[in-house]
């Protein structure tokens, strides 16, 4: 992440930095947001009361409202204004059933959720809320162990992140989440998406390695696909498993593995677009420019 100084335009009479702050301001930042921010953002929390720079400013609709469900103060004082800097509107709820509430009520376009709920485990909110809704729903959790992320992602979680997390990440996985549903310039499907140095065609199930045909397996392009049609999302290996394989090989992950390895050096350098989420499963990188299907009217 950038340095929070070069982020934000302060006031002629302001100097952004830790060392030129007066003493009780410093000390409100440090006492107010040590659970979620390191001493960098801190000062970006004072910035974000001033004009943002330009840079800062993401390109969303004036309407793409996020709703933050937490129960800690602190966080929505921190979210607030960096979401509001980067163009969204904010709704916030403390509870999971006021969160629900507002989800039914509002027209909301994503969702950010703490696990560490007062009235219902943010994983109960998350089965309750795909009952009606495929919203993306990002969990900022304090929660570091693998087995609560993968809990998370298997219950219709778009992507984890951990506390305490960086604006730029938080940002660019929210981004990323509301592109995959179109939450920002509206759903499109896709014929084919092109990859630094791979490009992939899903209507003629076809792939290229710079220009070069890629030969692939059945499964092997299925694999491929599946990563690349959700790509910037974490996708857990019970998800993979029986998305591909079935119900039946939900626990196979070394069969997976296997797999993944092919499938890897087959792409040779472009299989560093596939990383492993260690414990969870894979994530294929964003990519440069995905090409919406052409459909005729008759």
């Amino acid at each position: 992440m950038e340095d929070g100084t070069s982020r934000f335009r302060a006031r002629p009479n302001i100097r952004l930095g830790a060392r030129c702050l007066p003493g009780s301001i410093r000390d409100h930042l440090y006492n107010s947001f040590i659970p979620i921010v390191s001493v960098s953002h801190r000062i970006l929390i004072l910035c974000a009361a001033f004009e943002p720079s330009p840079r800062l400013r993401e390109k969303t609709s004036p309407v793409t409202r996020i709703l933050v469900v937490d129960d800690e103060p602190q966080i929505h004082r921190f979210l607030q204004p960096v979401l509001r800097a980067a163009g969204y509107l904010v709704e916030q709820a403390d509870t999971g059933r006021a969160g629900l509430d507002v989800l039914q009520n509002e027209d909301i376009a994503g969702v950010l959720l703490d696990l560490g709920l007062p009235d219902l485990d943010g994983i109960q909110v998350l089965e309750r809320l795909r009952q009606f809704s495929d919203l993306p729903v990002i969990v900022i959790s304090a929660r570091d162990r693998e087995a609560d992320k993968i809990a998370a992602l298997d219950s219709g979680a778009n992507d984890y992140l951990e506390k305490p997390f960086g604006i730029g990440e938080l940002l660019a996985r929210l981004r990323a989440a509301l592109r995959h549903r179109g939450g920002i310039a509206g759903s499109v499907v896709s014929e084919s998406a092109i990859f630094p140095g791979l490009s992939i065609n899903f209507f003629r199930r076809l792939a290229h390695i710079d220009g070069r045909h890629l030969a692939l397996t059945p499964r092997e392009w299925a694999l491929l696909e599946l990563l690349a049609r959700n790509a910037g999302q974490v996708l857990t290996h019970r998800h993979i498993l029986k998305t591909i394989w079935g119900p039946a090989h939900t626990n196979n992950i070394q069969y997976l593995r296997v797999y993944m390895g092919q499938l890897r050096q087959k792409l040779g350098a472009a299989g560093s677009l596939i990383s492993t989420e260690t414990g969870i499963g894979y994530r294929m990188a964003e990519c440069l420019q995905p090409t919406p299907r052409q459909t005729t009217t008759h």
